[in-house]
C-alpha cells in the first residue's frame, strides 16, 4: 500500500489553494442568483465565455469531466484552465491513488439476495471485498461500523465475511428497519451461503440485532449511563464472529468508543458517513486505543461545519490539520461545489437544468415582483421542481406565505418567455462551475490525510474503491496503526 509523506500533502494542498483563490467569487456564487445577479457576464471572462459559447452541446456535457480535453486545445482559455484542473485532481496533484480492482466482484451478484440496488451493490460488495483484503493481514476480527444506516455493510460483512460487527447509528428508524432487513435475512442466507461459498454461516436470531436509544446529555457531559455500560457489558460478552449489533447513539468528536469496545481490537469503518461524522471518525480513530484500522468513506461536504471553536466534545469538520488551520482558509460554499461528480453528470441522461431554471426564475421574481428577498441556499418546494412552471410557483407562493393572487399567471409567462433563451448560458455556467468540484474534494480528503499525518500516523493513503459513475464519493481515507 502506497503512503504519502507530511511535506507531499503540504505542497499539494498549497498548490490547490494557489489555484483557487482568483475564483473565489465565481465558486462561492450560486445558480439560484444566476439571473438576479447575472453571473454568467458578470463572473466568467470576455474570452472564457466566447470559447464556452461555441461549444456543441455534448461539448459543454462532457467537458467537466475532462473527458473531450483533446477537442478543447483549440479553445486555448478553456484548454489551459482544464489543464491545471486536471493536474490539481487527486490522482495527479499527490503523484499516486491506490486504486483497488476485485475481478471476482463483478461476478458476485448478491445485490438481490441483500436488497441493495445496484449503486449500494456495488458500494457495499467492493468495500468489504476491501476490508477484509486489508483486515485479514492484520489479524483484524471486528469491525464497527460508524453511520451503519440500514446495516447493508454490516450485514454482508459478517454473514459473508464472518466479522464481528457493531453498527452504531444515530437514527433509530434505521436501525429497525435494519432489523427488518435482518429477519428477511435469515431466512435467505442458508441458500445464499450454500450457492455462493458453500460454507455454513450461523443464521443470526432477530434479537441479536438491538437497538438502544443512549442518553446524549449525560454522555455529553463525560460519563457513562447505566445503558452504555449494559450494552458494553453484552457486547464485549458476545462479539462472536456470528454476530452483529447495532446502537443507536449520535456519534460526536466526545463519544466514548472505547466504552463500547473494551479491549477489543477492530477497524473503524464507514461507507459514506456524512458530513462531520467523517470527520468525527477520523478524530474517534485517533482517540481509541482498541482503533487499529481505519477505513472511511465519506460524503455530503456541503453540511460540513467550519470555524467551531474546538472542545472536549466538538470541532470544526473542516479544515482538520493544524497546517491549514493556520491559513484560516474556510470552504463556505464552495463545499457543495465538492459533492458534485462531473463523471456521473457526463454519462447521465438526466438534465437538472429545468429543476436550476425554476429555481433561479423564482429568485428573480420574488425579488422583482413581489418585494421578498430570498436565501440564495433555500431549497424551495423541491418536490415540485419536476412539475410544470406554473405548479411550481403556486406552490412556491404558498409555501412563502403570499396570497394565491400575488402572481398573475400572465406575469410567470412573460418571465418564462424573456429568460428562456438564457437556459443554455445557465447550463454552460453550471457545467463550468461544476467543474472545480473534484479539486475542492482533493483539498477536503486531503486535508484529512494530513491530520493524521501530523498525528503521527504515517500509514495515511487515499484507496479509491467505487466506480465514480456508479458511486461519485469513491475515495476511502485509510490508516493502519502500527
Amino acid at each position: 500500500m502506497g503512503v504519502y509523506r507530511l511535506k507531499e500533502v503540504q505542497d499539494a494542498i498549497d498548490k490547490i489553494v494557489e489555484f483557487l483563490v482568483p475564483f473565489e467569487e465565481l465558486l462561492e456564487s450560486h445558480t439560484s442568483e444566476f439571473f438576479t445577479r447575472n453571473l454568467y457576464h458578470n463572473l466568467v471572462s470576455p474570452e472564457m465565455r466566447a470559447e464556452l459559447d461555441s461549444l456543441s452541446h455534448k461539448d459543454i456535457m462532457e467537458f467537466p469531466s475532462l473527458k473531450n480535453m483533446e477537442q478543447m486545445k483549440q479553445h486555448e482559455s478553456l484548454s489551459r484552465l482544464l489543464g491545471e484542473i486536471y493536474s490539481l485532481r487527486l490522482e495527479r496533484v499527490v503523484g499516486f491513488v491506490e486504486i483497488f480492482d476485485c475481478p471476482e466482484v463483478e461476478d458476485l451478484k448478491l445485490g438481490s439476495k441483500f436488497h441493495m440496488n445496484p449503486k449500494k451493490n456495488h458500494e457495499v460488495l467492493m468495500m468489504s471485498h476491501y476490508l477484509n483484503a486489508c483486515l485479514r493481514p492484520r489479524h483484524v476480527e471486528h469491525v464497527v461500523d460508524l453511520g451503519s444506516g440500514k446495516g447493508y455493510l454490516s450485514e454482508f460483512l459478517q454473514r459473508y465475511f464472518e466479522f464481528g460487527v457493531v453498527g452504531v447509528e444515530a437514527c433509530q428508524a434505521n436501525n429497525y428497519a435494519a432489523a427488518k432487513r435482518n429477519l428477511k435475512l435469515s431466512r435467505l442466507w442458508k441458500q445464499v451461503s450454500a450457492n455462493q461459498r458453500h460454507l455454513e454461516v450461523p443464521v443470526v436470531s432477530p434479537s441479536c440485532l438491538e437497538t438502544v436509544q443512549q442518553d446524549t446529555c449525560a454522555r455529553t457531559r463525560g460519563r457513562n449511563t447505566e445503558m452504555e455500560l449494559q450494552i458494553a457489558h453484552e457486547f464485549n460478552s458476545q462479539l462472536v464472529k456470528d454476530s452483529y449489533r447495532a446502537i443507536t447513539t449520535l456519534v460526536e468528536s466526545g463519544f466514548d468508543l472505547d466504552a463500547i469496545v473494551i479491549d477489543k481490537s477492530h477497524a473503524l469503518v464507514g461507507l459514506h458517513t456524512c458530513g462531520d461524522l467523517s470527520s468525527n471518525s477520523i478524530t474517534l480513530f485517533l482517540d481509541c486505543t482498541s482503533s487499529k484500522s481505519l477505513v472511511n468513506v465519506g460524503c455530503c461536504y456541503n453540511t460540513l461545519t467550519e470555524n467551531v471553536p474546538d472542545t472536549e466534545m466538538k470541532r470544526s469538520g473542516y479544515p482538520m490539520s493544524s497546517y491549514l488551520r493556520k491559513m484560516n482558509l474556510t470552504l463556505g460554499l464552495k463545499k457543495s461545489l465538492g459533492c458534485l461528480s462531473p463523471e456521473k453528470n457526463a454519462s447521465s441522461v438526466k438534465n437538472p437544468l429545468d429543476k436550476i431554471f425554476k429555481r433561479s426564475l423564482l429568485q428573480l421574481i420574488a425579488t422583482e415582483e413581489l418585494g421578498v428577498s430570498l436565501d440564495r441556499r433555500q431549497q424551495i418546494c423541491k418536490a415540485y421542481l419536476g412539475k410544470s412552471l406554473k405548479m411550481y410557483f403556486q406552490k412556491s407562493i404558498s409555501f412563502l406565505g403570499l396570497p394565491s393572487d400575488s402572481l398573475p399567471e400572465d406575469t410567470i409567462h412573460i418571465y418564462e418567455s424573456q429568460y428562456e433563451p438564457r437556459k443554455r448560458e445557465l447550463l454552460i455556467f453550471n457545467q463550468f462551475r461544476s467543474t472545480f468540484g473534484p479539486v475542492i474534494e482533493a483539498l477536503i480528503l486531503l486535508d484529512r490525510v494530513l491530520f493524521l499525518l501530523e498525528s503521527g500516523l504515517h500509514s495515511s493513503t487515499i484507496v479509491k474503491l467505487f466506480n465514480p459513475v456508479l458511486s461519485p464519493r469513491c475515495y476511502a481515507i485509510v490508516a493502519h496503526k502500527e
